[in-house]
């Protein structure tokens, strides 16, 4: 699994070089969970990033977000992904193996389920 900060040095490489921020700036304002162990929730600031390069990704409704939901995505899921929070909200990921994943569970639940087991 490539690492939070791999993926930071990745990102900030291929950005434009007027647009380059440092990769501590990077680390701390485009991850949600900037702890050691966090997970790869984007901040609103890092999907900013993530779509000024225009990468491949996935947008899932959800029918609700709970705190468990939460935990198990920033603990399991190993691609970077996104969640807007509204009355509609919705998941983008940045992994085409957990979209396709998603995508042929067609439940945020099932899904969860499925990583929550491994």
């Amino acid at each position: 699994m490539v690492s939070r900060i791999e993926i930071t040095q990745q990102i900030v490489q291929h950005l434009a070089p007027d647009q380059r921020p440092s990769e501590q700036w990077a680390e701390k304002n485009w991850w949600f969970n900037i702890r050691r162990s966090g997970g790869l929730r984007l901040s609103l600031t890092g999907l900013a990033a993530f779509e000024s390069l225009e990468l491949e990704s996935w947008q899932y409704p959800l029918l609700s977000i709970t705190p468990r939901m939460l935990m198990i995505l920033d603990q399991k899921l190993t691609c970077p992904y996104y969640i807007k929070m509204s009355r509609r909200p919705e998941i983008t990921l940045f992994g085409s193996k957990e979209a396709t994943l998603f995508g042929l569970y067609g439940d945020a639940g099932k899904f969860l389920g499925m990583l929550d087991r491994d």
